[in-house]
C-alpha cells in the first residue's frame, strides 16, 4: 500500500498565544492548529445552506478571497468574471444538469472542491 504525505505550508499552521474558546472548544495556550480554508463559508450559523451552491447566497464577507490588508488580489476579478462566464456558458450550451457519473471530490486537508464534475447540456 502506497504511503500518502501531506505537505502542509507554514501559513496553514497556527498555535494559538493564549487560552481561547474556538467553536465552544477550549484551547489551551500552544494549542497547535491547521487552518482549513476548504471550510470557509460553510458554518452553520453563517451560512444556513453552506453546503449548497448558491451565487446569491447573502452572509458575511467571502473569507476565501481574504479579508483587509490580506485581501486576494484578483478577488474582484473573479467576482466579475464568474457571472459572465456562467452566462456565456449557458448561452452556448442551454440548460444544464447533473451528468449520469458521480462527481468526484478532491481528498486533500488543504484544497475543497470537485475534481470531475459531470455535466449533460440540454437545448432550452
Amino acid at each position: 500500500m502506497l504511503e500518502r504525505r501531506v505537505i502542509l505550508r507554514a501559513e496553514r499552521l497556527r498555535q494559538s498565544t493564549q487560552l481561547s474558546l474556538v467553536g465552544g472548544v477550549p484551547l489551551a495556550m500552544e494549542t497547535r492548529l491547521l487552518v482549513l480554508l476548504g471550510s470557509a463559508c460553510h458554518g452553520e450559523s453563517q451560512y444556513p445552506e453552506g453546503d449548497r451552491f448558491d451565487l446569491t447566497q447573502t452572509g458575511p464577507q467571502n473569507l476565501p478571497f481574504g479579508h483587509g490588508v490580506h485581501l486576494c488580489l484578483g478577488a474582484q476579478l473573479a467576482r466579475t468574471e464568474g457571472p459572465v462566464a456562467l452566462e456565456a456558458l449557458l448561452d452556448r450550451c442551454g440548460a444544464l444538469e447533473r451528468g449520469p457519473s458521480p462527481m468526484t471530490w478532491q481528498r486533500t486537508l488543504v484544497v475543497r472542491g470537485p475534481v470531475t464534475l459531470p455535466v449533460v447540456s440540454r437545448p432550452d
